[in-house]
């Protein structure tokens, strides 16, 4: 069948019934179609429906052809509306494909040794094209190869012109001397063209081998039987293509497999096919420990495998290995090694391979260190032993040792073979090997050390060293003093490190010496341990000298402790009190103790200190030692008599040492002294003098222990008894419990009478303190004034009052003294304010009602009529006026006031106000200034520049500086010289309490007024780390890198071998932020470039001169600490 193509068919109406559309090829010989008729319904009418047209496959040689398909109405079947279309018809073309056949033959040929030989191929048309044909023909590798075999044919055009049918093609072949098999080439046939079609596309041509070879063995190849293994060259005369293999057997000869080598029959040899190739056959020699004669292998090749023809390949067989005995027999009897107490000794002689026919040898002994003119051994002259030859047969023989009672060295003799006389072999065939006998010496002897006790402050301990038996030559040994619980580290003794030297007698004694040292430190009982070590022998070598032995050297402990406890006295008030308890002498590894309180006078049950029990002191064991408590105490008021309780120690617990060395007997006394106080006082009173007895207080401030009674008397004053004022009271006793508080009355009657005397006054004292020896203060005097009942009179201002004193930056204190009962008015005004009336002053005004700055009144009814009044409220550095007016009981005022003028002082501190420095921020190196400012709120004065220091925080050492200038302003200036191992990241002082005056120095303002010295608090405003960033950097750097030149032209690029004479170096940084200085051959080149990590100096500027130079560097911080050279780079 031929190929197909597809049309589609459809109505451009909807029908009203069926219509049927019939389909025919016009030649059905060279198309068909693959229906007769199409259906189309009112349904499908307008969707498409295919036909396929089929070209007819012929064998006719006609070319192409076209043929119609036509499409007509089935009037009969169709909608009648349809009927009048005309019939349609669509052209098909078919395309001829039949040709002409074209074939190639297989040809055959042979190759020849040399030169070129031809091979045709012919190409053919099956018959004549009526046109041109062409077809492509191209050479290929069969089993043949191009190029070596045949000279490849590339794709090449053949062209038939019509009515021609064959064509040939020549292959060019290249001969050889391989034997091979025979060898194929292809032509293949493509892309023809024209009325053709390639129905053979492949020629196959043949190439015939003519060469032959041989494989053959070389001759007789000689070894010896002990090198193990021998090679024997096969070689192959001519070239085989594929290859080829031989077998080999191993055929007659005197060497017997098994025995003298290993069999190789069967062997297969495979050669590549190379001409004049050669393999090798390792035969492995077995060496038969025999003594025997020359033996040989004889090889033969067979079974020859090839890809190749047999016929063409020769095997030669012919090979001989000789084997040559090398083997020796020999004799050994072994060294021994006896104890000289042994006696007679047996000795085995052993051959160690079989010997053909036997033979006999003589044995002898010679002295070594063993000697028989010493009686040693008994000697062996010419014993002759006797072996058949068989490989491990013995013989016998004895050997006599004398035994003795000397410790001595290990001593040696010898036992060697003479004159071995083999029955059938070379005597070289048969040798021995010669014993050593070591006579093994049986003695010991052992050193003992002595253990001594010894006190400490003794001096020197003398160690017995023992030799318990007989030592030949005598010897040296060791004896070294080694720490036990007593050190050279706590200096209990000094070091010693002696070499004893011993005769060697047995019994020997000999004396080490040890220097103990004497201390004050109480400790356990302390050893040094005595060793021995690095023994010498004079005369003989030995192991049987024991030196193992230790002594020990005990040292006594002879030292004492003792802890005391000081006594104390304390006022109760000033509570606690600290006890101190010291340790007179070092005590080794410390201890503890307890403390409690005991009462005395003073008791728990009465309140007056708080007991300490058992509380544990840990003592280090410090000489000189001390540990403290507190014992509280209950304060009160009560005066009373001083009081007492002790302090005991228990409970001792040394660590190490033994707690009979340390004295805690002592105690201590704790006083409690009293500091209160108690006294007496009288209130000064006032009374008219017509209304009868005046009542007196007496008031006990504070409690008295027991209680006391005092007496009261009165005293004229301008009332007298004299003028019948009053009546006397004469020592009149009160008596006091001794309660806090408590108060006792007395009267003093005044005499009423009509004189007007206005106000007069007596005194009440007290004395004759009775019942108790405290010290109660009675001097306290009562006043009491007796005032007139007709007075017209306004009081009088005595004794230069009123007046001001204590004046404060806000206060002052006003003194007012006045002749009579009566109240003081004041007002504090402004300077330079209007006066004011008595009555403006009472009210408490300025003039006109103006308000005062402060006001007030005070009564003066009792007593001596005198008072001070404190006055506040006040500003500083101001002047004022005070007014002061007096009004009696009776009403009478003052006509006008008393004017005081004051003026209150400045009373405020200068403050710090800022921490700041004029040194540049950066950072600073060792020697370098650096200056600070501490600014006060106002001017002040300094007493002493040297009293004044300010402590920075500079790292390991806080170093303190002092002021140096700036008294007399508000800034005091100081000066840091940067010192060595000063370190800051930002420079700063320590804290708040930085700035430091000594107690004999001032710094204050121009009132007196001692300044503060606080700080701005560290870090923060006002601060000097805050203001500013000072940094000091005293390390120098490390040393940097010079790593690499450029160009490197030298072996390996990094061994600093140049052939430019204008170099770049280039090195790292030992830290960030420093400078480069370069030197060359010790003489500075420039700064170098510096980058993050590394650094680059450009030598191009300058030529040098051949040679070697030494390049280094050194770095510079931004402090100007410059570290040290780097390694030479040379």
């Amino acid at each position: 069948a031929g190929s197909t193509d597809d049309f589609t068919v459809v109505l451009d109406a909807k029908p009203g019934s069926n219509v049927v559309i019939n389909v025919s090829s016009g030649d059905t010989g060279e198309a068909t179609v693959n229906v007769a008729s199409l259906t189309f319904t009112a349904a499908n009418w307008s969707i498409p429906q295919t036909i396929t047209v089929t070209g007819t496959d012929d064998s006719d040689f006609d070319g192409s052809q076209t043929t119609t398909i036509t499409l007509s109405i089935d009037a009969g079947s169709s909608d009648d509306d349809f009927d009048a279309l005309s019939d349609q018809s669509v052209s098909v073309t078919t395309t001829d494909d039949d040709a002409a056949q074209i074939s190639v033959d297989d040809p055959t040929v042979s190759e020849g040794d040399a030169g070129s030989t031809t091979l045709s191929f012919t190409v053919s048309l099956n018959s004549a094209s009526p046109g041109t044909v062409t077809v492509d023909v191209e050479t290929s590798d069969g089993s043949a190869t191009a190029g070596s075999d045949y000279t490849a044919l590339s794709s090449t055009t053949l062209t038939f012109s019509a009515g021609e049918t064959s064509k040939t093609v020549d292959v060019t072949l290249t001969g050889d001397e391989v034997v091979e098999l025979d060898e194929t080439i292809t032509l293949t046939l493509s892309n023809n063209t024209g009325a053709s079609l390639i129905s053979d596309n492949e020629g196959t041509g043949t190439i015939t081998n003519d060469d032959q070879t041989s494989v053959e063995v070389f001759s007789t190849t000689s070894i010896d039987e002990e090198v193990g293994t021998v090679d024997v060259v096969l070689t192959l005369n001519g070239a085989v293509q594929g290859g080829l293999s031989v077998d080999l057997s191993n055929n007659g000869g005197l060497a017997t497999v098994g025995d003298d080598y290993e069999s190789f029959d069967g062997t297969t040899v495979s050669f590549n096919g190379d001409a004049g190739e050669t393999k090798i056959l390792t035969i492995v020699i077995l060496d038969d420990e025999i003594v025997e004669a020359t033996e040989s292998i004889e090889i033969v090749m067979s079974n020859l495998q090839s890809s190749v023809s047999s016929s063409d390949i020769d095997i030669l067989s012919g090979g001989r290995v000789a084997i040559r005995n090398t083997d020796e027999a020999q004799l050994s009897i072994g060294d021994k090694t006896v104890n000289e107490g042994d006696g007679t000794i047996n000795f085995t002689v052993t051959l160690d391979k079989d010997v053909d026919g036997g033979f006999s040898v003589d044995i002898n002994t010679f002295d070594e260190t063993a000697l028989v003119s010493d009686d040693d051994y008994t000697s062996i002259i010419n014993k002759t032993l006797t072996f058949n030859g068989n490989a491990g047969e013995t013989q016998g023989f004895t050997l006599d040792i004398t035994s003795d009672a000397k410790v001595e060295s290990d001593e040696t003799l010898s036992v060697r073979f003479e004159s071995s006389q083999p029955n059938t072999v070379n005597s070289n065939f048969v040798s021995g090997v010669n014993a050593i006998v070591t006579i093994v010496n049986d003695d010991s002897a052992s050193i003992t050390v002595g253990d001594v006790d010894f006190d400490e402050e003794d001096g020197v301990a003398s160690v017995e060293l023992t030799l318990d038996n007989e030592v030949d030559g005598g010897f040296q040994v060791k004896v070294s003093t080694v720490d036990g619980s007593a050190t050279l580290a706590d200096d209990d003794y000094e070091l010693n490190e002696s070499n004893v030297a011993f005769d060697g007698t047995p019994g020997e004694k000999k004396t080490f010496e040890v220097q103990i040292n004497s201390d004050s430190k109480v400790e356990s009982d302390e050893t040094i341990v005595i060793t021995l070590s690095d023994l010498v022998l004079y005369a003989i070598t030995s192991d049987d000298i024991d030196i193992s032995d230790e002594g020990s050297v005990t040292i006594n402990n002879n030292d004492k402790a003792i802890i005391t406890i000081a006594d104390r006295t304390l006022e109760e008030n000033d509570g606690p009190v600290t006890v101190f308890v010291e340790l007179d002498n070092e005590v080794d590894g410390g201890f503890t103790i307890d403390v409690s309180t005991v009462d005395g006078t003073a008791t728990t049950s009465d309140s007056d200190y708080t007991s300490v029990s058992s509380y544990t002191l840990t003592f280090e064991g410090t000489e000189g030692e001390s540990k403290s408590f507190e014992i509280s105490f209950v304060p009160d008021s009560k005066l009373e008599a001083d009081e007492t309780l002790t302090v005991a120690m228990s409970n001792l617990v040394p660590v190490t040492v033994n707690s009979a060395d340390i004295d805690i007997t002592d105690g201590a006394t704790v006083t409690i002294a009293n500091d209160d106080t108690a006294s007496v006082t009288i209130a000064d009173v006032d009374g008219n003098e017509d209304d009868g007895a005046i009542t007196l207080t007496a008031t006990l401030d504070n409690q008295v222990d027991g209680g006391f009674t005092v007496d009261v008397s009165t005293v004229d004053g301008t009332a007298t008894t004299a003028d019948s004022d009053y009546t006397a009271v004469t020592s009149r006793t009160l008596t006091f419990t001794g309660t806090a508080g408590e108060t006792q009355t007395f009267t003093v009657t005044p005499t009423a009478d009509a004189v007007a005397e206005g106000t007069e006054k007596l005194t009440v004292s007290m004395s004759n303190l009775a019942g108790t020896s405290l010290g109660v203060d009675v001097s306290d005097q009562a006043t009491v004034t007796i005032i007139g009942d007709d007075d017209g009179t306004a009081p009088v201002f005595e004794n230069s009052t009123p007046s001001t004193r204590d004046i404060g930056g806000t206060d002052f204190t006003l003194d007012i003294d006045l002749d009579e009962a009566a109240t003081a008015y004041y007002v504090v005004l402004t300077d330079g304010a209007t006066a004011p009336t008595s009555a403006e002053v009472k009210a408490g005004t300025g003039s006109g009602g103006a308000a005062a700055v402060t006001s007030d009144s005070f009564d003066f009814f009792t007593g001596t009529y005198s008072n001070d009044l404190g006055v506040s409220g006040l500003s500083s550095e101001t002047d004022y006026d005070v007014y002061v007016v007096g009004e009696d009981i009776a009403g009478n005022l003052m006509t006008n006031p008393t004017l005081v003028e004051i003026t209150t002082p400045d009373v405020t501190s200068p403050t710090v106000t800022n921490v700041t420095s004029s040194t540049a921020n950066g950072s600073y190196k060792v020697g370098d200034d650096i200056n600070i400012q501490v600014v006060f709120s106002e001017v002040v004065i300094l007493s002493d520049f040297t009293q004044l220091q300010i402590q920075l925080e500079t790292g390991a050492s806080d170093y303190y500086v002092a002021a140096v200038s700036g008294s007399g302003t508000n800034t005091i200036n100081f000066t840091h010289i940067v010192q060595a191992g000063s370190e800051a990241s930002d420079l700063d002082y320590k804290d708040t309490n930085s700035l430091d005056l000594s107690l004999s120095a001032t710094l204050q303002d121009a009132a007196g007024n001692d300044a503060v010295l606080t700080l701005p608090t560290p870090g923060t405003a006002n601060s000097l780390g805050s203001n500013k960033n000072i940094i000091i950097d005293t390390t120098a750097p490390n040393a940097p890198s010079v790593t690499s030149i450029s160009n490197d032209t030298g072996v390996n690029g990094t061994d600093g071998k140049t052939n430019d004479n204008t170099i770049t170096i280039s090195g790292t940084l030992p830290e960030s932020n420093v400078s480069i200085e370069v030197f060359v051959d010790g003489v500075s080149a420039g700064q170098a470039v510096v980058g993050l990590s590394e650094f680059t100096f450009d030598y191009t500027g300058t030529e040098l001169e051949d040679g070697e130079y030494e390049i280094t560097a050194k770095a510079t911080d931004v402090a100007g600490n410059t570290g040290a050279l780097s390694s030479v780079f040379n």
